[in-house]
């Protein structure tokens, strides 16, 4: 993997020792997370779209933006025997977001503190807010033809992403 490009998609934050945090998704922008038990986020679509059954690799693709966001849960069951590279892990909580197609999940400054599981349907942006002292999700039609990240390539032959 570039790690260059995961670090400016990834930004800050901190994870609490025995948190998990899987990461199943191209266009993310994760700033500031704080995590205390598991978060996984996964893009049924993480590279683009299926034309005639083939993958045409397009910005039509799971999308999440996270900043100032704080994830408390059980998370993993460490009393539980794990196989972790066959991602057979047993959990006692977690925040489960899945992006179906071309979707996004948006969340700024909030606090999640329950084992839950958020399904973006396709064509859909999901938008979760704190209003009186609770978390809403709020879901509407997701209409973006541009692409989540600009990539280009500086004097220094690195890669620079900027968001669209």
């Amino acid at each position: 993997p570039l790690y260059s490009v995961i670090g400016q998609k990834v930004r800050g934050g901190n994870l609490k020792e025995g948190s998990e945090l899987q990461l199943e998704i191209a266009d993310l922008e994760m700033e500031n997370l704080s995590l205390d038990g598991s978060l996984l986020i996964h893009a049924t679509d993480p590279m683009g779209h299926l034309e005639n059954g083939i993958l045409s690799y397009s910005h039509k693709c799971g999308r999440c933006h996270l900043k100032n966001v704080t994830v408390k849960n059980e998370g993993i069951d460490w009393e539980e025997d794990h196989l972790f590279w066959k991602h057979e892990v047993k959990r006692k909580g977690a925040l489960k977001i899945v992006l179906h197609g071309h979707s996004e999940f948006f969340a700024e400054n909030i606090t999640i503190t329950r084992d839950l599981t958020l399904e973006v349907p396709h064509g859909m942006r999901m938008h979760a807010e704190e209003k009186n002292g609770r978390v809403i999700f709020i879901t509407e039609p997701f209409e973006s033809s541009r692409p989540f990240w600009n990539y280009s390539i500086n004097s220094e032959k690195r890669i620079v992403l900027s968001r669209a």
